[in-house]
């Protein structure tokens, strides 16, 4: 990611922090202390305001604020640390295209959480659209002698991750990751998932966290077998990630059967590399590593490195014929 402190504004103050991910995703992020509590009851206004100021910017006028305070580019940043397959024109685009839809993620931080606040971001919270997303951590501070702790809550979060949801568990989980990844790995988790679907007749099940989880499950005699994991980490604000569930399909699946999955997805650098892929045999399978989206499904490559593995086990735990497995592979390459 890219980070600049005090990011300058025409009003009074300087937004504290202002991120972006090699994705395109913007971040404003403005930090309160308990003893301004005048601040404190402000900061609702600030940050909608440098979010409103933001709203607009050109690409090359947000690029020349990161050039002064990292001393170099987004695209000269990221193009040392971004993976395989990673687009700086897409990557431009992206920025630019939040920029103008005022697209950010909001983030207060506090140290107490008054009542009043409270009061001002449920009102918030409850009225506005999926574009706005807003999410507030209380940051208490303990100290025992020589140890200081820091315990992070979260009071509420507000993104189309937590709107009112529509009747179908799928669209909200492909509108949560388009609005947060990239648009190849949003691209590549639909087709992953519409494939899922018509091939095993999948079904998409949210988890019950206060985070935005999701499962993406088969048919299995009377019962539903869990194929994929859909989840955020770190848990809120971290990037996308999808884990083949390992530790579900154990029960149904041979060990040797998971080998071979395992195998064939050590084809995928980011997933070889992921420290449970290691002790996957060692621990029976009973691990379910997950990777970025980006990094896992994209480029196509490693797209169809999945389907293909995927297939193969799906299609002998279901009894499929390998006629079908492979006409069904077959067809998933057609429209790439």
């Amino acid at each position: 990611m890219a980070l600049v402190y005090e990011f300058t504004t025409p009003f009074d103050s300087s937004a504290d922090f202002v991120r972006v991910d090699m994705y395109g995703n913007i971040m404003i992020v403005e930090c309160k202390l308990a003893n301004d509590p005048d601040a404190r009851a402000k900061v609702v206004g600030q940050i909608l305001g440098y979010a409103a100021w933001l709203q607009g910017m050109s690409y090359e006028r947000f690029d020349s604020r990161f050039r002064r305070g990292i001393g170099r580019t987004l695209v000269e940043h990221f193009a040392t640390s971004a993976p395989q397959g990673w687009d700086a024109e897409t990557f431009r685009q992206q920025v630019t295209e939040n920029l103008a839809a005022g697209r950010f993620r909001l983030v207060i931080a506090l140290d107490a959480f008054p009542k009043q606040l409270a009061q001002t971001l449920s009102f918030l919270l409850r009225y506005t659209t999926n574009d706005f997303d807003l999410h507030v951590l209380e940051l208490p501070y303990y100290s025992n002698d020589e140890i200081e702790v820091i315990v992070p809550e979260t009071y509420a979060q507000q993104d189309s991750e937590v709107k009112a949801h529509t009747a179908d568990p799928a669209l909200d989980l492909l509108e949560v990751l388009q609005s947060s990844c990239s648009p190849v790995g949003y691209d590549a988790a639909r087709r992953l998932i519409e494939w899922l679907k018509e091939r095993y007749q999948g079904v998409v099940e949210r988890g019950t966290g206060k985070d935005f989880t999701a499962k993406v499950k088969i048919p299995f005699g009377n019962t539903k077998l869990s194929v994929l994991h859909f989840y955020r980490w770190p848990e809120m604000t971290g990037p996308w990630h999808v884990a083949i569930t390992f530790e579900y399909l154990r029960p149904r699946a041979a060990e040797e059967k998971l080998k071979r999955l395992a195998d064939r997805l050590r084809a995928i650098p980011a997933f070889a590399e992921h420290r449970d892929v290691e002790f996957l045999e060692q621990f029976h399978f009973k691990k379910r590593p997950g990777v970025k989206i980006e990094e896992f499904l994209v480029p196509e490559t490693y797209y169809q490195v999945v389907i293909g593995a995927l297939d193969e086990l799906l299609a002998d735990l279901t009894g499929q014929s390998a006629a079908e497995a492979a006409r069904s592979y077959g067809d998933q390459s057609d429209q790439t």
